[in-house]
């Protein structure tokens, strides 16, 4: 292995490891959000049992702002997860094309004992196949990348529903079991 390959796996590595680091921070905010999420019910719910309106208001704006937050730090994981993915997926052409390469050189060199154009026509029909699978993939990405724009351009979380959240009743049906035995325990102290 050559000065030039091996920095260019060294570079690989740090960058492996830094899109590792940039996914569990990610990770990790979004559990951040989740958890005070019921910290801003609990908070939202109290506000509203003391009739402090401007209190409650601004538990429904931070709970309407930890929604947007939680579905843009979402988005970005999956964002990166696709990007690694055509990564690995450039990866895999790579040595597609460096298989190929061989093969092309072992054809080549058989070429004079086999019927190479039975193996032409073959490997043609292979080609074929693989680009229109690209032609698919190329297909699914386009309207991966729509759907984002469109689930980017529709509204988080209507007031009904930030209402629904806070309400006493019912909440533990829409909150996941850590946050609903939270709150069934703000009800109990009551």
């Amino acid at each position: 292995m050559g000065l030039a390959e091996k920095r260019q796996l060294k570079k690989r590595q740090e960058q492996k490891t830094y899109l590792r680091k940039t996914l569990r921070k990610i990770n990790k905010m979004i559990t951040t959000l989740d958890k005070t999420k019921a910290d801003i019910i609990a908070r939202a719910l109290k506000a509203k049992d003391s009739k402090d309106m401007h209190i409650y208001k601004q538990c429904v704006n931070r709970l309407k702002s930890q929604a947007h937050f939680r579905y843009k730090a979402e988005d970005m994981y999956h964002n990166i997860k696709t990007a690694l993915d055509f990564r690995d997926m450039t990866d895999v052409m790579n040595v597609f094309s460096k298989s190929l390469s061989i093969i092309s050189k072992d054809i080549d060199k058989g070429n004079k004992t086999n019927n190479f154009a039975k193996m032409q026509k073959q490997f043609d029909t292979a080609l074929d196949g693989f680009g229109n699978e690209m032609i698919k993939l190329d297909d699914f990405i386009e309207s991966a990348d729509d759907a984002y724009e469109d689930t980017a351009s529709e509204s988080f979380l209507s007031d009904a529903d930030v209402e629904a959240m806070i309400a006493a009743s019912g909440i533990e049906s829409m909150l996941d079991p850590e946050i609903a035995e939270r709150v069934s325990k703000i009800d109990e102290l009551k």
